[in-house]
């Protein structure tokens, strides 16, 4: 005989063991540089640029998404953070949004995905998280922002890559 006790998950049925007001970063690492095989100094830089624009607190989680052969580099600079890589054009996005293919889990236990990439790639998961009811922000430098990834956000924020910040208005 099988038993099975069925109930609806909702939003408000957070594990209880996570904190409020937790966040998960997305970070493609080479998006976020606008170089496939970025400097330590510049995807430090980076890094910095989304701490300002949307900074952290402690217990959030953070993923960074690169190719086989930086994911390393990525490691050794950021030893704390969760790397995931691929290979080939789209590797490093397809590693990060199987991170988030289980969009209910991700929205019962993060309250806010931030994605640092303008890619366009990253469209369905945001609003498929959207849907089931997380704040899911994007980051990303000035110009490489895709119109659709900024549209489907509930916010997004850019920066010029000298350094002088431009907000996005997510329509």
């Amino acid at each position: 005989m099988r038993c099975s006790v069925h109930r609806r998950w909702n939003r408000d049925d957070r594990a209880r063991h996570v904190p409020p007001g937790r966040s998960l970063y997305l970070v493609d690492i080479e998006n976020l540089t606008g170089s496939p095989w970025p400097t330590c100094a510049e995807a430090g830089a980076a890094i910095d640029e989304l701490t300002r624009l949307v900074p952290s607190n402690p217990g959030d989680h953070v993923v960074v998404g690169a190719s086989r052969v930086l994911g390393l580099d990525v490691k050794r600079w950021w030893p704390d953070v969760r790397v995931v890589t691929g290979a080939g054009p789209h590797g490093a996005d397809l590693a990060l949004l199987d991170v988030v293919a289980d969009t209910r889990w991700i929205a019962a236990r993060y309250d806010r995905i931030v994605v640092a990439s303008g890619d366009h790639i990253f469209v369905p998961a945001v609003e498929a998280l959207r849907r089931r009811g997380a704040v899911v922000g994007v980051v990303s430098r000035a110009g490489s922002l895709s119109r659709d990834l900024r549209r489907s956000a509930s916010f997004a924020r850019t920066w010029e890559p000298a350094g002088r910040s431009v907000p996005a208005a997510a329509a």
